[in-house]
């Protein structure tokens, strides 16, 4: 964009402000942002080919205007100036701003992956920040933009639009500040400022976030959709203690509650999941405690959570905790405890296609859960791998990469030319063994093409033991299939 007007100082551009009582402004993303150079074509109207990019950092904000909604979009860049006494060089930032983006509009959306990609092939910054920018969470965020002819306004007179004088005036200048902040660091590898990106909720998500501390939820699904990463995701959010039972048939009731066990010539009070949720409530933490393969559980131990899942008339839940109280006179008596409703929240889970199914579960133990059905799907399995690679450092597009390999190899095992289907699971613990095992040998791989050898003989490693873990290596016919796959995909 040549014509943007860059200030050298963040005073220069909000005296450029001026509240407007009629423009409400609201902040839509804040990070790594593309400045594009080359936007317009030799003519000054065409759009220009779009691969002169440059880092920068953005903030973004919606301004309405009555029923119209307009993107302002502000930036700041490194300049390299030059001292005219001592003729040395350095960087300085500048700031400008302006009215009306085409990304974020939804017209162009591949701006952030070029510039991510030759960011890596230039490895100056993290991969935290390519990723970020490979993410482009600032398309589309305002599809039915309005226009007010900026650019003609500004070249026309150098006058700024209502819109773009109300972010100014609306947003501290220490903001502005903080972006020159920002920048430096990234330029330098540090992305300590910086969150990693979140995809958009799916409607399974949503209905699951929307029942949070409110409803208990019994999440039903395939295999790898994503079921205990919810919950744990869930814990996270809420700053939620997170709690983990894994049941089975064998199962009894003390395994809920506390009970003593021997050791080292000493008894020890042993806290099942339902006392050690009473024990981190009463601490002031909130607790999500995830019920893993629930429908695993004997049936005549169902009824066991039946109270301590059910709401009293004071909003609260009734846990017995299996600690015994001493009333003296030998008499003990099993505690029980109450505890607030929106500081306990059990999330239960159970495979679709499993030896048991959503309709043997007790009717009084299921009117205490919302099932939700959740199964695979392309964005949920983008959302779970993109994070992975963001904790692990690796580079963003080998998502779609995986992706595709996901998407082909039960499109095979549909077609009966494969007999076991891939799933999110799969691809992550791919994506953990091949950090391990680079942080183990002491390797270092920053981008995709570093990466994919070690992915794809991984990949294979973790195929042989999902598919033929019983009889051993693939045979030939199934290795020649899924190495055809991983090829195809990976590349």
């Amino acid at each position: 964009m040549s014509n943007l007007v860059w200030f050298n100082n963040v005073p220069d551009l909000m005296s450029k402000g001026q509240a407007n009582p009629m423009t409400n402004t609201f902040p839509l993303y804040s990070g790594p942002f593309v400045l594009v150079k080359d936007a317009l074509g030799a003519d000054g109207t065409s759009a220009g080919p779009r691969q002169d990019v440059e880092l920068v950092s953005g903030r973004l904000f919606k301004a309405t205007l009555g029923s119209d909604e307009y993107a302002v979009v502000v930036l700041c860049r490194m300049m390299d100036v030059m001292d005219t006494t001592s003729g040395a060089v350095s960087a300085k930032p500048q700031w400008s701003i302006y009215c009306g983006d085409k990304q974020v509009s939804g017209e162009f959306r591949a701006d952030g992956k070029t510039l991510a990609s030759q960011l890596r092939k230039e490895g100056k910054v993290s991969n935290k920040v390519a990723n970020l920018l490979e993410a482009s969470d600032w398309v589309g965020k305002i599809p039915a933009m309005a226009s007010c002819g900026f650019f003609r306004m500004q070249k026309r007179n150098g006058s700024y639009c209502t819109h773009t004088q109300a972010v100014l005036a609306n947003t501290p200048k220490e903001e502005f500040e903080q972006m020159a902040t920002e920048l430096q660091g990234w330029l330098a590898g540090d992305d300590t400022s910086l969150s990693s990106p979140t995809g958009p909720l799916s409607p399974e998500e949503e209905a699951f976030y929307d029942a949070a501390f409110i409803q208990h939820v019994m999440l039903a699904g395939e295999r790898g959709s994503g079921k205990s990463y919810l919950a744990r995701q869930a814990a996270d959010k809420y700053d939620a203690v997170y709690l983990e039972m894994q049941m089975h048939p064998s199962m009894e009731a003390w395994e809920f509650r506390a009970h003593d066990r021997a050791w080292n010539g000493k008894v020890y009070t042993v806290l099942g999941k339902l006392a050690e949720a009473v024990y981190w409530i009463q601490k002031g933490k909130k607790v999500v405690l995830c019920m893993d393969e629930f429908l695993n559980m004997n049936p005549l131990y169902a009824t066991t959570i039946n109270t301590p899942l059910s709401l009293t008339e004071r909003d609260t839940y009734i846990i017995e905790t299996g600690r015994i109280i001493d009333l003296g006179d030998g008499i003990g008596q099993i505690e029980t405890v109450e505890v607030p409703a929106d500081s306990f929240w059990v999330v239960a889970t159970s495979n679709i296609g499993a030896r048991y199914g959503l309709d043997k579960i007790a009717p009084s133990v299921r009117a205490r859960f919302q099932i939700i059905l959740m199964n695979t799907n392309p964005e949920r399995t983008k959302t779970i791998v993109e994070k992975n690679l963001d904790k692990y450092g690796m580079p963003f597009d080998l998502s779609e990469m995986f992706r595709k390999f996901i998407e082909a190899c039960n499109q095979a095992v549909a077609e009966n030319t494969l007999d076991e289907e891939a799933t999110t699971r799969l691809a992550c613990n791919v994506l953990r063994a091949c950090h391990m095992k680079a942080k183990r040998d002491k390797k270092s791989y920053s981008t995709t093409r570093q990466w994919l050898p070690q992915i794809k003989k991984q990949l294979m490693l973790e195929i042989a033991q999902v598919v033929n873990f019983e009889l051993g290596p693939l045979d030939s016919d199934q290795e020649a299939r899924y190495k055809a796959l991983v090829d195809g995909s990976f590349k």
